[in-house]
């Protein structure tokens, strides 16, 4: 399956150069990101977390526009020498104020998450998006907007992200069991529109998730988990395990987002529902907000199409400064089920060079309930061109 999604990417690549030539606007994006990370404050009796660094992400993009009213985009991240496979759709945007995709995608569910990873302005999202927050899936969506007003809706699949998970999935289609599905929305509103220098985002989002069965033909299962804020430890120290007799789970989420000139502000609160056969459903939540200023004149910008940030405008020729502050906070305990809770306290500081080049350090304290609490300093290095 490895082997497959790197036959599709070349062939795309190909496919897309044979018309370079055209009327069609053809581009190649190509991203990286170089992460290290120490931990530190444990007692002497507490086992060590390994310092590290690694390749976070590498991807290259292959986007078409092949006529006004369509576009398709394919990437590929290529990290841990793996491959992974990330957007894959064909949009169409030919009815007024419409956009209808189709493919592999994002869902459409939780600000922090629907951020780029070369946009978020910290080394790793929130706990609680990176522990309820839906990826990348099969599916299809379709979305309105209008002014300050967009509203979206999606039916979504199965994942296919790697070949192990592609191939997990074909497995029960062979037996023809079905592979579950979601219905997941999402709506928000900036009243400010018009104004290049401010935005308001009020924004909310539904998810409705029904797993894939069990082999032994009993109700599916779902887990819920985070890796408190680091890559470089891939301990997951939050986790619920694997939750069994789930009929179905549901995801509710709020958000609320401004920004005005170099000043940004973001929160989501994040509520998880996984209904049981034959008992009382399970809860878990989780919330973050953070804040962040540029310091040398630089503005925020808001992607009003998709309802994030993007990369900021910078106020020198060398580049900008950017301080943030975040506390963040996950609860994956209910009854029998104790996957753990942890308050996280994360300072960054983030130095645009240009718009292609971005360095970025993070000190997060973790202050788990069960486990380990520790100290962890980050760095990335980050290039986009």
């Amino acid at each position: 399956m490895g082997r497959l999604f790197a036959v599709i990417f070349f062939l795309s690549f190909f496919s897309l150069s044979l018309y370079s030539q055209s009327e069609n606007k053809i581009s190649v994006d190509s991203k990286l990101q170089f992460d290290g990370a120490t931990f530190f404050g444990l007692s002497d009796s507490q086992t060590k977390i390994a310092d590290g660094i690694a390749i976070r992400r590498a991807r290259v993009a292959l986007s078409a526009v092949m006529s006004e009213d369509w576009k398709s985009t394919i990437e590929i991240d290529f990290a841990a020498g793996k491959i992974q496979l990330l957007d894959a759709n064909l949009a169409y945007s030919g009815l007024e104020n419409f956009e209808f995709k189709i493919g592999n995608m994002k869902e459409n569910f939780s600000m922090d998450c629907l951020t780029s990873s070369f946009n978020l302005p910290f080394l790793e999202s929130s706990m609680s998006s990176d522990a309820f927050a839906p990826s990348f899936h099969l599916g299809t969506m379709g979305i309105y907007q209008n002014r300050g007003l967009n509203a979206s809706v999606g039916l979504f699949f199965q994942p296919i992200s790697s070949a192990s998970v592609a191939d997990e999935y074909s497995s029960l289609s062979k037996q023809g069991i079905y592979s579950g599905h979601s219905l997941t929305g999402r709506v928000f509103y900036n009243p400010f529109y018009s104004s290049e220098d401010y935005a308001l985002h009020i924004g909310a989002a539904l998810s409705y998730r029904k797993p894939a069965p069990l082999i032994s033909g009993k109700y599916g299962n779902i887990s819920f988990d985070s890796r408190s804020g680091s890559y470089i430890n891939n301990k997951k120290y939050l986790s619920t395990g694997s939750i069994t007799g789930v009929e179905n789970c549901s995801l509710a989420g709020t958000e609320l987002a401004f920004y005005y000139k170099g000043l940004r502000f973001q929160s989501e609160y994040i509520h998880s529902q996984t209904a049981i056969k034959e008992s009382d459903p399970f809860n878990f939540n989780g919330y973050y907000l953070y804040a962040g200023y540029m310091l040398f004149g630089g503005k925020h910008k808001y992607d009003a199409k998709n309802g994030r940030f993007s990369r900021p405008s910078l106020g020198n020729d060398w580049g900008d400064l950017e301080i943030l502050a975040r506390y963040d906070y996950v609860n994956l305990n209910h009854r029998e089920v104790k996957g753990g809770s942890c308050n996280a306290f994360t300072l960054g500081l983030n130095y645009y060079i240009n718009k292609n080049v971005r360095f970025m350090l993070n000190y997060q304290y973790n202050n788990h309930d069960v486990a380990v609490d520790y100290h962890t300093t980050s760095f990335r290095i980050e290039v986009d061109f």
